[in-house]
């Protein structure tokens, strides 16, 4: 098995990348190419290191390979957490209608954060790069033969595992959403419910909730999980429900073969599907959609959780029972952010404490936000790191 904190790290840093290379910031700073050939040299490397975890106790020269490893991704998993809270800042403060000024890290204060970035990317890829070659020259070989195939560009993906983030303030919202699936629709052949709010408002999270809710799985007999973070036609998303359903691609992409193939896979159960991160606001795209789907023969009862920034999302029936999120109460907003920014047991300094509930105010309830900025504040306990803008 691969070392296993450094496999850990880079598949944290794949994912924040997956996210950030398509965000409209990255693309308008120049910086695709770079993230782009930072996934792709992790890719690379990570491929290689189940034989390093083989050859470590062997080949003089590993155990260094693997450390220097361990730095770098250590470097690049601070410097995407950086990016991404700069992503969340800028969004926060765009969709106010007057500038909100929410708190910078010290290191921007020397540089403009455009260009100090790129530079720091810059330069974790030439060690990735680096680390690479050293790894050929160490004769480490890939995880499977043939050659590491890297996808032609960035996507953004997510899994229904809930990981170290829970549900916090969304309890009623939860259960709202469980009781159309289950209970208000339940004679109806499908439901679809929209979870709608602006980017870091915890759309995804609340989604995975309701996943892994006990009531999901005992209701639903079939249930699948799929990431639509770019517009795709009909074809293309009952391909990736069947891929997501059936374990395996389609043999064919037809209309026609693949209503026939769900049919197949889904028969006389009842399923519940989540499309996350939906862009396609078109009321006629998801018309001919929830016909399509309707005539997929399955159990009624069905239902499709969707995530979307769009508030005007789909049909009528879906807006009725879309579940627009709104930003968190101070109260929550403070209980994720002292759970981040302090350590467990931890009492905070009072002035610390005053400026995290300042920090807070000026984070409109976004809880994404309130995880990124506290987890990077945790490594500072002087109160001038926390002050700097």
């Amino acid at each position: 098995m691969a070392d296993a904190l450094v496999t850990v790290a880079a598949e944290a840093i794949l994912k924040k990348l997956a996210s950030i290379a398509v965000n409209e910031v990255a693309l308008a700073w120049g910086y695709k190419e770079k993230l782009y050939t930072l996934e792709r040299t992790l890719k690379m490397i990570r491929a290689k290191l189940q034989d390093a975890e083989i050859q470590k106790g062997q080949k003089h020269g590993v155990m260094e390979w693997l450390k220097q490893l361990k730095d770098v991704v250590g470097e690049a998993d601070d410097v995407l957490d950086e990016f991404h809270y700069e992503m969340l800042r800028r969004e926060v403060k765009n969709r106010g209608r007057m500038a909100i000024k929410v708190p910078s890290l010290p290191s921007l204060k020397k540089l403009l954060f455009r260009s100090e970035m790129g530079h720091r990317i810059k330069n974790i890829n030439e060690k990735l790069s680096q680390i690479n070659k050293q790894a050929n020259e160490l004769g480490l070989q890939n995880e499977q033969p043939g050659p590491v195939v890297v996808p032609d560009r960035p996507y953004r993906e997510t899994d229904p595992n809930l990981g170290e983030f829970k549900i916090v303030g969304r309890e009623d919202e939860e259960e709202r959403i469980i009781h159309l699936l289950t209970e208000s629709r339940k004679e109806e052949k499908l439901t679809i419910v929209p979870i709608v709010g602006m980017g870091g408002m915890g759309k995804t999270t609340l989604a995975k909730s309701v996943y892994n809710n006990p009531k999901i799985q005992q209701h639903f007999d079939v249930k699948a999980w799929l990431c639509v973070s770019v517009k795709v036609d009909i074809n293309t998303l009952l391909a990736k429900i069947y891929e997501s359903v059936a374990g395996e691609k389609p043999m064919s992409e037809t209309m026609v073969n693949l209503v026939r193939d769900l049919e197949k896979k889904l028969g006389a159960k009842r399923y519940m599907l989540v499309l996350d991160d939906v862009w396609d606001e078109e009321r006629l795209y998801w018309e001919d959609f929830r016909s399509v789907m309707i005539n997929v023969k399955s159990q009624i009862g069905s239902g499709i959780l969707v995530t979307t920034r769009k508030l005007d999302i789909g049909t009528k029936g879906m807006t009725m029972d879309s579940c627009p999120l709104k930003g968190l109460s101070d109260d929550y907003c403070w209980y994720i952010f002292k759970e981040r920014a302090f350590l467990v047991g931890q009492s905070p300094q009072p002035e610390l404490e005053k400026l995290g509930c300042d920090i807070v105010k000026k984070c409109r309830g976004l809880p994404l936000l309130l995880n990124v900025i506290g987890g990077m504040l945790q490594n500072y306990s002087d109160p001038e790191k926390w002050l700097a803008n």
